[in-house]
């Protein structure tokens, strides 16, 4: 196996629309992940969602900076939990965000390791073993702020607007579920940014 030092750090927005029984207006909230097989967490200055806190959960802040804490790469648990997009509602994506971020290395955390991700085969075995351990890291207590990795990026989402993604969303499946759209933003080591989507489905009922 090669080695490579990769910062593979992943933030991804999961926009889970709804119907409410007895309204047509769709609502959505917003999921942050970071996956850092460096262990980097991650600022985000202004990140552009409203201001209400209430939904925010396994992410410290200080108003208005939000922390994220890396996690398993390939395990999606524990999910940041975010309020919606800023000043914006409706069944499209903003035609743009502005994602001001910086990494940081992290100390004195409550941290749990792995040899090796949570990948397995139906027989239950891990896929492969790497020569590296994963972590997660949660509750640190120190963010030392890397300033030669502090970034400020516009991300343009109007090509995924127009994408067959966003055609689909609300619609239903032949089960009754409704489909939804998770938005993915890739932070790569060397600052940029890349945006995509994916369906999922929904059980309006759950």
């Amino acid at each position: 196996m090669e080695k490579k030092q990769f910062l593979n750090i992943y933030l991804m927005l999961v926009i889970t629309f709804s119907v409410l029984a007895g309204c047509s207006k769709q609502s959505y909230s917003v999921k942050v992940n970071v996956a850092s097989t460096s262990g980097y967490g991650v600022v985000l200055y202004n990140f552009p969602v409203s201001q209400s806190y209430a939904g925010y959960v396994n992410v410290d802040l200080n108003d208005p900076v939000i922390y994220v804490h890396p996690n398993v790469p390939g395990e999606w648990t524990g999910l940041v939990v975010l309020p919606p997009f800023k000043d914006f509602e409706g069944e499209k994506l903003p035609d743009s965000i502005n994602v001001e971020y910086q990494y940081a290395e992290l100390s004195e955390c409550s941290t749990s390791y792995l040899e090796y991700p949570l990948e397995f085969e139906r027989s239950g075995k891990p896929k492969r073993v790497l020569d590296q351990k994963y972590y997660t890291k949660r509750h640190c207590k120190k963010w030392h702020l890397l300033p030669d990795k502090r970034y400020n990026q516009e991300v343009d989402l109007t090509k995924l607007n127009e994408s067959q993604e966003m055609k689909l969303l609300g619609s239903r499946k032949s089960n009754g579920n409704r489909i939804g759209v998770v938005l993915h933003i890739e932070f790569r080591d060397d600052g940029s940014l890349r945006a995509r989507l994916e369906n999922t489905t929904h059980n309006m009922w759950k």
